[in-house]
């Protein structure tokens, strides 16, 4: 998507993922999240998928630990808007990937690395 800043008169490309959806083997289309073009957020929620419990299973929780660590994920990733590429790749290594699924940890010490 192409902006426009009309005070300094400079253009710019961002470039933002539209739509998350799940796609079956019926070929039926389940869209989980899109982009309000208004806010520039995504809205929807990951419990609208079909595989949520599965999910769940496959890493050996309950959906409601699951809900937990999707809510930790997101303050996570919102704390980390503002940062440069590299220093979010780097707490996002360091905080999500070192932790393991599921582990307690303090979100504000993730945001901060």
């Amino acid at each position: 998507m192409i902006k426009y800043d009309p005070k300094t008169r400079r253009y710019w490309e961002e470039r933002k993922g539209v739509e998350i959806s799940e796609l079956s083997n019926d070929s039926s289309i389940n869209s989980i999240f899109k982009l309000n073009q208004r806010t520039g957020n995504m809205e929807g929620s990951y419990t609208k998928s079909k595989y949520t419990q599965d999910i769940a299973d496959s890493f050996g929780i309950s959906i409601g630990e699951l809900a937990e660590e999707m809510e930790k994920r997101k303050e996570i990733l919102v704390g980390l808007k503002k940062k440069s590429f590299e220093e979010t790749v780097s707490a996002i290594q360091s905080s999500l990937f070192s932790q393991g699924f599921g582990k307690e940890s303090s979100t504000s010490e993730m945001i901060e690395r």
